[in-house]
């Protein structure tokens, strides 16, 4: 009933995982994943309070820990997977990412 209706998810709105059917006689709208992470040139506090954690736990070898997030939302079938990045991209410089500190990648799955 509700399928790909908005939701609040912290300070940002996601798409509530739901089987990609179609909706309203439209077909299956193109997803796109973006991988948020701080840029290495900042410090990444979270990061390296997990890698301390895991030095801890007896997994000594690892290191570079990052946390970042996740960003999964659905496009209209209109855009195609250049048109879907370029404008994920303006998407993230505007909203979903902080360029000063974040770097992203976008990944889109037909």
């Amino acid at each position: 009933m509700y399928e790909n209706a908005p939701c609040l998810v912290g300070r940002g709105i996601a798409l509530l995982d739901t089987p990609r059917i179609a909706w309203h006689n439209k077909t299956v709208m193109p997803k796109v994943i973006i991988h948020v992470l701080p840029k290495p040139t900042i410090l990444d506090a979270q990061g390296r309070t997990v890698q301390n954690a895991l030095h801890s736990l007896g997994f000594g070898g690892v290191e570079n820990v990052r946390i970042g997030r996740s960003i999964e939302l659905n496009l209209p079938e209109s855009f195609t997977a250049e048109t879907a990045t370029q404008a994920v991209a303006t998407m993230c410089d505007k909203l979903l990412a902080n360029p000063v500190t974040e770097d992203y990648r976008i990944e889109v799955a037909a």
